[in-house]
């Protein structure tokens, strides 16, 4: 085990706060995966909440419009395995982001109805 910078511990901390599994973190930074373990436990985390930290990211990046295939991608897994783990682990479904996204837009839509003025 090797000493770590205080910039590598700040992508560390960084990169689990979204969830990011420690052999994913050790092979981007290229440091050792243990490094990685124990600043996450240094941080009182395991690898458990890391993977509902994860769970509850991708969440947010739905319901903020991004696909599934860029989750995906961002994470190295395919779309599928994104959508069957959120629903697998988390009973979430697509139909809810989908319904959420819909009625935000639909709530927009009505405001900028309401609000038009016009100058005469």
């Amino acid at each position: 085990m090797s000493t770590l910078t205080r910039t590598q511990k700040k992508k560390i901390a960084d990169a689990l706060t979204r969830g990011i599994k420690d052999p994913v973190i050790a092979k981007v930074l290229d440091i050792a995966v243990e490094d990685v373990a124990k600043e996450r436990k240094t941080k009182g985390l395991s690898c458990k909440q890391v993977t509902e930290t994860r769970y509850e990211y991708w969440k947010k990046l739905l319901y903020a419009g991004k696909s599934l295939t860029e989750i995906g991608e961002l994470y190295g897994v395919s779309p599928y395995s994104v959508k069957l783990m959120l629903w697998k682990k988390e009973k979430f479904s697509m139909m809810d982001v989908r319904k959420k996204i819909s009625a935000e837009r639909t709530d927009n839509s009505r405001r900028a109805r309401t609000s038009a003025s016009f100058n005469w």
